[in-house]
């Protein structure tokens, strides 16, 4: 019942010219799974999903939770940042990041709850192989 009356608030909205602010319901983040502290321009993606299904709707997000030395661009913790549709975006990994797992976090600007995640593996600078 709660989703038939989403879709029709929903569609409400649309007929009227306004833009709902709930259309999102999920995210998929795809980001390289190990990264090295140095790296710099690692592009990752943000694809906004309603129940599964890809969503063009134009909203903002913003990433939340990141490490100390890690930095994602662009990124606005107050006003999040335009999205509509698949976005891409650059992580960055400075020398003052920790090598570990953390959890890359994007999270909907006016809705906390709907979110999307990752894991991402940190690991030290390797600037020399021998075989």
């Amino acid at each position: 019942m709660i989703r038939r009356s989403r879709l029709l608030a929903t569609a409400a909205l649309a007929l009227a010219g306004a833009s709902p602010l709930w259309a999102v319901s999920s995210y998929i983040v795809t980001a390289p799974s190990d990264i090295m502290i140095g790296d710099s321009a690692v592009t990752i993606n943000v694809d906004p999903r309603e129940g599964g299904a890809p969503d063009g709707t134009p909203h903002r997000v913003k990433f939340v939770g990141l490490p100390a030395g890690v930095t994602v661009a662009p990124n606005d913790l107050v006003n999040g940042v335009p999205i509509a549709g698949p976005t891409p975006f650059t992580l960055f990994v400075g020398a003052g990041a920790v090598p570990g797992v953390f959890t890359l976090t994007v999270q909907n600007q006016v809705d906390s709850a709907v979110k999307g995640q990752v894991p991402v593996t940190i690991f030290r600078t390797v600037s020399q192989f021998s075989i």
